[in-house]
């Protein structure tokens, strides 16, 4: 019995290890990872699908949706991919969010990548390049808060 515990536990263990090790990143949110006509995109598609929970302002609200911005999103977010973010913005935001008021799991990609976009800006990032919706290169970009804050 025990020696097959140990064979079940094994895998198990290798797994979590390797998960367990740090995230090697290419780029920043700072390196200029969206456009600001995504952006601008992005500000309107989260006014109309996502404002009603977690604010106009991005600061969070109803249901106990978590804040966009500031030094909240930053606890949240920090040293996670754009990918994390993205998946979030798919609408797979956990047991807390009620799947009768939207199931975004069938957006476009394009339109998520806006509404990332625009969460980008709203913490100050700056524009550059379009954000991918390929989920190898946004598992690249790092979430960071500015050097020195």
């Amino acid at each position: 019995m025990m020696k097959r515990l140990l064979v079940l536990a094994l895998p198990l263990a290798l797994v979590s290890s390797l998960s367990a090790s740090p995230q090697e990143f290419a780029k920043t949110m700072w390196d200029g990872v969206f456009t600001s006509a995504d952006a601008v995109r992005g500000q309107s598609d989260y006014l109309q699908m996502c404002s009603s929970c977690h604010g106009a302002d991005l600061k969070g609200g109803k249901g106990g949706a978590t804040a966009l911005t500031g030094p909240a999103f930053f606890e949240r977010w920090r040293n996670l991919s754009v990918f994390d973010l993205y998946f979030a913005a798919e609408g797979r935001m956990g047991e807390a969010s009620n799947p009768l008021v939207f199931d975004f799991r069938y957006m476009p990609p394009e339109l998520v990548r806006d509404i990332v976009s625009y969460i980008l800006e709203v913490n100050g990032a700056p524009a550059g390049e379009e954000l991918p919706t390929d989920f190898d290169r946004l598992r690249q970009i790092q979430i960071s808060p500015k050097a020195g804050q």
